[in-house]
């Protein structure tokens, strides 16, 4: 959590966290709304990766990961973040990950310029291939017609 909230230096925690004061204890109490704070650090990297910060970006979502084991939309941006930043193999690695851990957006994954870096790679092609392989398939042609 140390690592994450380092590198959301600009994130505003007040629509992450509440606050509670227990006055007789003379103690305060912090709530972490987790599904909110992934949804923060998701939507703080994209904005990174807008500004074309990429390795920022995957800094972050890499920190994300350790916070939330098995997560596939961080994976997937993080995926997202070392392909734009020319990791082909880190992506590939988060990308599998991702899919493993149930992401399922074929649309998304097949058409996503942030991966377009990886598409010619074989790595690639391997994981559409056991992952979706009604994709990797190509469509079989009708036979001639017979007269």
């Amino acid at each position: 959590a140390r690592e994450l909230s380092s590198t959301l230096t600009m994130v505003d925690f007040s629509r992450v966290v509440t606050r509670t004061v227990d006055v007789a204890r003379n103690e305060v109490h912090l709530d972490v709304n987790t599904a909110k704070l992934r949804n923060v650090v998701v939507v703080e990297a994209n904005a990174r990766m807008g500004q074309e910060r990429n390795e920022a970006a995957a800094e972050l979502l890499l920190a994300a990961k350790h916070l939330f084991p098995g997560d596939f939309v961080v994976e997937y941006n993080l995926a997202c973040a070392y392909a734009l930043s020319g990791r082909v193999a880190d992506a590939l690695v988060q990308l599998n990950a991702s899919i493993e851990h149930g992401y399922r957006n074929e649309e998304k994954i097949l058409s996503d310029a942030d991966l377009v870096s990886l598409r010619g790679e074989p790595r690639y092609k391997e994981i559409i291939a056991r992952h979706f392989p009604v994709l990797a398939t190509p469509p079989v042609a009708p036979p001639p017609a017979v007269d």
